[in-house]
């Protein structure tokens, strides 16, 4: 607040305030502090971004409006760090809307300005298992470029199976130390074939 007296312009000052008050669930403050720095620091990709996600936490209807508004971000030459994530937020924004072959699109295009941007590969497979098996045997193109992002091979069966070796190139991408996390004498005991494994899922999302 103090920051912004001074300078009405000051771009982090805004980003930060916004960021707290959105920790805090204060979505109307958070609303009003984006329509704010939309107003003074319209050039800014950052509060565009922001701005969207304030949209969205205010359960505002009107999706196209606030897809605009990420659009509007890509605009604002971002650097590739805050495009990864603006893109990574209109997918999110296509996944509700129920078009999930997008959403994929829009998350293997943050991976190419930001490989390091965990939420894109996270929500690759989330979305991933949204498929059906035509969409496999179709080759369709959202299928083809995750084949050649991943470098995984063409050769599969259903649709689990392409989403099995997805998994595994990821996780081994994202946690290279996961390959020797796996205990030798674990997988050598008996018990570990023999005992009943029971799995819980707990999850908001069962659609």
């Amino acid at each position: 607040e103090a920051c912004l007296i001074v300078d009405p312009s000051y771009v982090m000052a805004y980003l930060g305030i916004i960021d707290v008050y959105r920790t805090l669930r204060h979505h109307q403050l958070e609303y009003e502090y984006c329509q704010k720095g939309i107003k003074n620091c319209k050039e800014s990709p950052e509060i565009w971004n922001a701005y969207g996600l304030a949209m969205i936490n205010m359960q505002i209807g009107d999706l196209s409006k606030i897809k605009q508004s990420f659009l509007t971000g890509l605009t604002k030459n971002p650097s590739k760090e805050t495009k990864a994530k603006i893109l990574v937020n209109i997918g999110h924004l296509n996944g509700l809307m129920g078009d999930y072959s997008e959403a994929v699109l829009n998350y293997l295009d943050a991976i190419q300005n930001d490989d390091t941007h965990q939420a894109a590969y996270q929500n690759i497979l989330m979305n991933i298992h949204y498929f059906s098996d035509n969409d496999i045997k179709n080759r369709d193109v959202v299928v083809m470029k995750l084949l050649k992002t991943f470098n995984i091979s063409k050769k599969f069966g259903r649709i689990d199976d392409f989403t099995d070796k997805l998994h595994k190139v990821i996780v081994e991408k994202l946690y290279p130390e996961s390959k020797n996390t796996i205990q030798p004498s674990l997988l050598n005991s008996s018990t570990a074939y023999s005992r009943k494994i029971v799995l819980g899922y707990v999850s908001a999302d069962f659609i």
